[in-house]
């Protein structure tokens, strides 16, 4: 009895949902335009002869249609140039810009990311068809006066006196991203431009100065890694460095792995180095000495190189280093005489500047002046103006112009183009040189050098201020005309973090505007006298 109870039940059920409708699934999903690109991440760039797929994997689509351009085709066909496919392989075979087109309709309304659209959609994907890298070179004479003269043979060997310039030009095809040169025995040997110096035209000329005698070869790379491409230009024993009847000149004096440095403008004897006809004096913080020197030498790296040691000593960056030479035997390889000079600066070379990996455009290459604004300190402060400039840089090819009233100044800060602060990372406990590049065009011939306070520029930092910061000084002492390195402050930070910029001028003591250039900040760690 209890057996036929469960078999009825069972029954039962089953009668009553076998009269109910069936189960159906859910409509079809919604339409979504979904395309990919196999040069999609590279901007869809491709050298000529190459090929870009194109893959349709958009949902709800009901038919398509590929239309190529004029000088592209379908690969493996002859002039074909549409396509109903989801996936096609385009070849190009012309240098320019063109445009691939997809119609598709759709089941349904569809979406383009998150938005929707019409059951009807036509898209454009545009390609860059590039040459083969191709480079050409040029290169001309630098005369002394700076210039230019005929121009170098570049299939045969070239005569050039010892301490001299040649300036190298190139072109290209196939828009390179970088550009590599070597320059045996020469000054700089090596020089890399990036992608964003070929495009500003930084990469366009470059000089190079040639001291020591011997016969010298040049070597040029272009390449871009997307689409590959690359070119070599070889010229072997192109420069041939030979005695000068010019004078010999002192070029540069900074500290090279703790020895002074002084860099002559060609190659300098070893036998004609006399010690006791060089100098050095030191001051830091008000005190003054004379430390021995222990040996000079030529630099083994750099013909061209004195090395001066000193005797139990250690340079520190905020020293201030005057370097003195007697005449006397010292001598180029070509029997030229070394002239004196009398308390030259070592000018310290900034280390890594950690600006370069920042938002902060410390070059000025990729702002405006808009992204310079007036902070609103009132009157004298805003006593000013302020561009940013083609005319003339240290480095690149801007840099900004500042002119100041007489008595008055400017407050600016360094703003992305929404309005915010852009910031550098420093770490607390460390200390840093903050310094710019100048160049006076006028207005400092009429400083007061004998004011209380000279023109000068300030850089202070938000949060933590230090309103006792360092400046540099304009006086009537300083070049015109001539790019210099101006030390702004030697800094340490109250903590680890994001700093801010707030840069002030100021042109007290002078009766004319004070105009000039300005590039290249710079923030490197640095080690300071304890």
């Amino acid at each position: 009895m209890k057996r036929f109870n469960h078999i009825l039940l069972f029954s039962l059920v089953a009668m009553l949902f076998g009269c109910q409708t069936e189960w159906e699934a859910p409509g079809a999903e919604p339409s979504h335009h979904v395309v990919y690109s196999s040069e999609g991440d590279f901007d869809n760039r491709v050298e000529i002869g190459g090929n870009i797929s194109f893959g349709d994997v958009s949902r709800g689509v009901t038919s398509r249609t590929w239309t190529l351009p004029e000088g592209a085709t379908i690969e493996g066909t002859e002039n074909v140039t549409t396509s109903d496919k989801d996936v096609i392989h385009v070849v190009f075979n012309t240098v320019g810009q063109y445009d691939v087109k997809l119609s598709q309709t759709f089941s349904t309304n569809a979406f383009v990311d998150s938005t929707q659209v019409g059951t009807q959609l036509d898209t454009t994907y545009t390609v860059t068809v590039l040459d083969p890298v191709q480079l050409a070179l040029s290169a001309k004479y630098v005369n002394t006066d700076g210039t230019l003269g005929a121009d170098l043979d570049l299939n045969a060997e070239n005569e050039l006196m010892a301490g001299n310039s040649v300036r190298f030009f190139y072109t290209s095809k196939g828009e390179p991203a970088q550009l590599t040169y070597t320059f045996e025995g020469g000054t700089p040997d090596e020089i890399v431009y990036d992608q964003t110096q070929i495009t500003d035209g930084s990469a366009d000329e470059t000089d190079v100065l040639y001291k020591r005698l011997g016969t010298y070869s040049v070597d040029v790379i272009a390449d871009r890694s997307r689409p590959y491409g690359a070119d070599t230009l070889s010229f072997t024993n192109l420069i041939k460095v030979i005695p000068s009847d010019q004078p010999v000149r002192l070029t540069d004096i900074y500290e090279k792995n703790g020895y002074i440095a002084l860099d002559y403008s060609r190659e300098m004897d070893p036998s004609s180095i006399n010690a006791a006809n060089f100098a050095v004096k030191m001051a830091n913080n008000g005190t003054e000495w004379t430390p021995e020197i222990a040996s000079v030498m030529i630099d083994p790296e750099e013909g061209n190189v004195v090395l001066i040691s000193l005797e139990n000593e250690t340079l520190y960056n905020d020293d201030y280093i005057y370097v003195s030479y007697t005449p006397g035997s010292l001598q180029t390889t070509d029997f030229v005489k070394a002239t004196a000079f009398i308390d030259n600066l070592l000018v310290f070379k900034p280390a890594t500047n950690l600006l370069v990996e920042s938002a902060f455009d410390n070059s000025f290459e990729t702002s405006t002046a808009a992204n310079w604004p007036y902070l609103w300190w009132g009157a004298p402060w805003d006593g000013y103006t302020l561009d940013v400039v083609d005319e003339d840089a240290k480095s690149g090819a801007k840099s900004a112009k500042i002119s100041m009233n007489p008595g008055e100044g400017a407050i600016l800060g360094h703003r992305d183009g929404n309005g915010e602060n852009l910031t550098f990372t420093v770490e607390a406990g460390k200390n840093y040189e903050i310094g710019v590049w100048v160049k006076v065009i006028s207005g400092t011939s009429t400083i007061d050098d004998a004011a209380g306070e000279v023109p000068n520029i300030i850089f202070f930092f938000e949060p933590g201020t230090d309103w006792g910061a360092g400046r540099f000084d304009f006086t009537t002492q300083t070049p015109v005309g001539e790019w210099v390195y101006a030390r702004l402050t030697f800094q340490s930070f109250p903590d680890s973090g994001d700093y801010y910029m707030m840069f002030r001028g100021n042109n007290p003591a002078n009766t004319s505007n004070l105009e000039f250039y300005m590039d290249d900040f710079t923030i490197s760690e640095v080690n300071l006298r304890p």
